[in-house]
């Protein structure tokens, strides 16, 4: 009997993340059998200003509205998932995210937003590639 295939895909409404997202679609269609977490962090909350409350609810709301559109995407493919929304430091909460979901994968992109410059691989895919306890797929 073949393993199902349990992948979590960290998505932030860049590039890379939609492309993590797609690979991530493929290898679902290709396996006997699957489930999907796709997962989106929200940094901030630190400081209880009212100020970075509305900034907490807009970074909230983009983070839903990225989860919409991921399933979207998916569901075009047929294929189904449950989103999370996660608050805080973000290769942390995937990891914590990752403990109970518990998958054989995690597809994350190599850059996130605003990441045109620097290293080929931002923060959160190589502090995930370290850390996590499973193999972890960076996509370009």
């Amino acid at each position: 009997m073949e393993k199902e295939l349990r992948v979590l895909v960290a998505v932030d409404g860049s590039v890379h993340g939609e492309k993590a997202l797609r690979k991530a679609t493929l290898l679902a269609l290709s396996s006997p059998s699957y489930e999907m977490a796709v997962v989106y962090v929200v940094e901030g909350g630190g400081f209880a200003t009212l100020t970075a409350e509305e900034d907490l609810g807009e970074m909230e709301e983009r983070g839903r509205q990225v989860l919409r559109s991921s399933l979207d995407v998916l569901a075009s493919e047929g294929v189904t998932a449950t989103t999370v929304l996660l608050h805080g430091p973000p290769v942390t909460r995937i990891l914590e995210f990752a403990e109970t979901f518990r998958p054989n994968l995690i597809v994350t992109g190599s850059k996130g937003m605003g990441a045109a410059k620097g290293p080929p691989v931002g923060s959160v895919a190589s502090g995930l590639s370290r850390r996590a306890s499973v193999s972890v797929l960076i996509v370009r």
